[in-house]
């Protein structure tokens, strides 16, 4: 790769092309002699990862706008915001999203995750009444599809949902909930998992419930905003208040 295409690049991208050439070099130095060791390959400094996720104000008023959304029919309507619920609560991505068939509809449904593994997925009774509404519409329309989110407009009717469609399902929605930032799939996943950690649940648990092979990669969700931090500090002058009024009580 030129030098010019290589300013182009990213860090991370960068450091993937290092990775490779170290890897090389790192076999070389164990099959022939007088190679350079691959430790002076230095690896690029990379920009801290940021997460976007919606705040829980924004949640809310996605939500709001979803469920009184004028200009859909009430089927399209109930099945987009089935999707953004389910999105927004569960650790599903996209793709798994649109796989979903309707037998495979219960309490607990069983993904294959990307790496082959089998893990469940738990839909709460809001999301259960949301699907069955949705399903029972699509019965008194008969519409006959193996899949749970299908397309309804003329070109593809019927089909499986493509990834493609709800991307534009969510952004649409943002741009009509008059969000500031612009919204899609993924950062509802985001969502899930920030808001979790924002209520000091376990991250061990977090973990587990998004797939993660490694604590670090959940770690990059712990990204503090200024709110998080002044909501910390309130928390502990709180407790610091109660502790002295339980002291003066004693005392009394």
């Amino acid at each position: 790769i030129g030098q010019e295409k290589l300013r182009e690049k990213s860090a991370r991208t960068c450091n993937g092309y290092l990775a490779c050439i170290r890897d090389f070099i790192s076999f070389a130095e164990r099959s022939w002699e007088k190679v350079i060791n691959f430790k002076q390959i230095i690896l690029m400094k990379e920009p801290r990862r940021k997460i976007d996720a919606l705040t829980e104000n924004e949640t809310q008023q996605l939500l709001a706008y979803m469920r009184s959304d004028k200009t859909k029919d009430e089927l399209t309507k109930t099945r987009d915001l089935a999707i953004v619920s389910i999105l927004l609560f569960t650790w599903l991505r996209v793709s798994e999203l649109c796989d979903i068939k309707v037998d495979d509809v219960r309490e607990e449904l069983q993904i294959i995750w990307k790496n082959q593994t089998l893990r469940l997925v738990y839909l709460f009774q809001e999301h259960l009444t949301l699907i069955r509404l949705y399903l029972f519409m699509r019965e008194w329309q008969h519409i006959d599809s193996e899949y749970l989110f299908c397309s309804h407009s003329n070109n593809s009717k019927w089909k499986q949902l493509s990834r493609n469609a709800v991307e534009s399902i969510i952004k649409d929605a943002g741009i009509k909930a008059w969000l500031t930032n612009p919204v899609w799939p993924h950062k509802l996943r985001h969502t899930f998992a920030t808001s979790l950690l924002r209520r000091w649940w376990n991250i061990y648990y977090i973990k587990e419930l998004l797939g993660h092979q490694h604590i670090t990669t959940t770690q990059t969700y712990l990204s503090a905003t200024n709110t998080d931090l002044k909501k910390t500090q309130r928390l502990l002058q709180a407790a610091v208040i109660e502790e002295e009024s339980l002291q003066e009580e004693k005392l009394i």
